[in-house]
């Protein structure tokens, strides 16, 4: 079974995320600054390419996985100007709460 199902259900934003969810929610809030924190110095918002660069098409397929997840709970914007374009990804509306550890 996919390892976002349990019980046959899709898993919801408050039950307990899987490792790599948390991971990569953890690098984004390092990396992109919200309306909640003080934290000036950090931009508005991240480039997926640039946040691939470098990366393994597996890990950058991983870290799409995740952000797609991400979105669908609100806690990341994802916008995308044209097909096959960059993405950028900015603070959701609930970009400030803390992943569910039940």
């Amino acid at each position: 079974a996919p390892r976002q199902e349990a019980g046959g259900e899709l898993v919801s934003s408050s039950t307990k995320w899987h490792k790599h969810t948390v991971k990569v929610f953890s690098m984004l809030k390092r990396n992109i600054a919200f309306e909640e924190e003080e934290d000036t110095e950090k931009p508005d918002h991240l480039s997926y390419n640039s946040l691939s660069k470098g990366c393994s098409r597996r890990t950058a397929v991983g870290v799409f996985f995740e952000m797609l997840q991400l979105k669908t709970w609100d806690f990341i914007e994802l916008d995308q100007d044209e097909a096959y374009g960059d993405i950028k990804i900015t603070a959701g509306p609930r970009f400030a709460e803390s992943p569910p550890t039940n």
